[in-house]
């Protein structure tokens, strides 16, 4: 499950920053992926599939379990809303609720107020 997000391309290079993909030991690795997107449509009953190219950052083997890798109170805030906000089902908000934050009650700037 998940939530697809458009970002504006000036912004990946703040995104690849953040999370530390051009460190000699990142913490992440970025990768490109294709997702399909299905949709069903309740008026005449057809599902319609779209494709889109998507860049996402997953957690390098060696840093899974790592305290570093948790993520912090805002952002575990922000995750936990979107899964609500988009409808994602109860029993996967559930297992994104029991992940715990790293005890980190720095907030970005840059987020503002959209997790509150």
């Amino acid at each position: 499950w998940g939530v697809l997000y458009r970002v504006p391309k000036g912004d990946l290079d703040k995104l690849d920053k953040q999370k530390g993909i051009n460190k000699p030991d990142p913490r992440y690795r970025k990768f490109k992926t294709i997702v399909d997107l299905s949709v069903s449509d309740d008026v005449d009953g057809y599902d319609t599939t779209k494709q889109y190219e998507v860049v996402t950052y997953c957690i390098t083997d060696n840093k899974r379990g790592d305290e570093t890798v948790k993520p912090s109170q805002q952002y575990r805030k922000c995750i936990l809303k979107g899964s609500r906000q988009s409808g994602l089902p109860r029993s996967y908000t559930k297992y994104l609720s029991d992940i715990k934050d790293n005890g980190s009650t720095y907030r970005r700037k840059s987020v503002g107020t959209a997790c509150d």
